[in-house]
């Protein structure tokens, strides 16, 4: 039991580490937003409110169970458009950061967040178990 108490200890020191990036992340997106607004023309925002239903993610993450074999995808669609050049050439500066920022945590974080904690819930599961099995003997 002390082993996996230990390993939940672990996991859950690096879940803390991740949520903490994660949240300097999402607060660096949303201040990158406020000073692209506030360095934009007069009538320019940007923002979630601010966009048409055109606008599609382009960046996206699969979960997949592991399986013996990797099928290929049976057809190639192309990728959307970047919206950041609805914009124009000009696009600001904090509004490109916010992008980066936003595929990061899409791409980094966000996965590495799910990943820690499905094993966490996997060694709690254990550490019942390891409890349940003591208290019987």
């Amino acid at each position: 039991i002390d082993s996996l108490l230990q390993r939940y200890l672990t996991l859950l020191d690096e879940y803390t580490r991740l949520r903490a990036a994660l949240n300097t992340v999402q607060s660096g997106i949303y201040h990158d937003l406020a000073r692209a607004n506030f360095s934009a023309e007069r009538g320019i925002r940007y923002g979630q409110d601010y966009y048409d239903d055109r606008m599609q993610a382009i960046r996206r993450v699969a979960v997949a169970a592991p399986s013996g074999k990797e099928e290929p995808p049976k057809y190639q669609q192309k990728p959307p458009p970047d919206p950041l050049r609805w914009f124009g050439i000009l696009t600001p500066m904090p509004l490109r950061h916010a992008q980066t920022q936003a595929a990061r945590a899409v791409e980094e974080l966000l996965p590495q967040l799910a990943t820690v904690s499905a094993a966490m819930a996997a060694v709690e599961l254990a550490v019942r178990r390891a409890r349940k099995k003591r208290a019987k003997a």
